[in-house]
């Protein structure tokens, strides 16, 4: 159980990186795209609303992934810390008698 307590615990932190860095990606991507788009381009208004577009539909699809499956690790780390709780208590109890 403490194997699978870590594993969770460890997936917990990967998903929570992969928000975090796909959001700043996301971010960083949107305004590097708006700060060097190039004067050439007829309307440089429609192309940074397609790449304001772009990284929301990024962020959107990067928390959609990530949150629930990051919450749902960070449930199974905290209910096998709970099960090895219980076992250790009801080990101590079965030593007292």
């Amino acid at each position: 159980m403490k194997f699978r307590k870590r594993l969770f615990t460890v997936l917990t932190i990967l998903f929570a990186l992969y928000v975090c860095v796909g959001v700043e990606l996301a971010n960083n991507a949107t305004d590097h795209t708006i700060a060097t788009m190039p004067d050439t381009i007829g309307n440089p208004s429609a192309y940074a609303l397609g790449a304001g577009i772009g990284g929301f539909a990024l962020t959107m699809v990067v928390l959609c992934t990530g949150l629930p499956l990051s919450l749902f690790c960070l449930f199974l780390a905290w209910r096998n810390a709970v099960g090895l709780t219980a076992e250790r208590r009801h080990k101590e109890l079965i030593e007292r008698f």
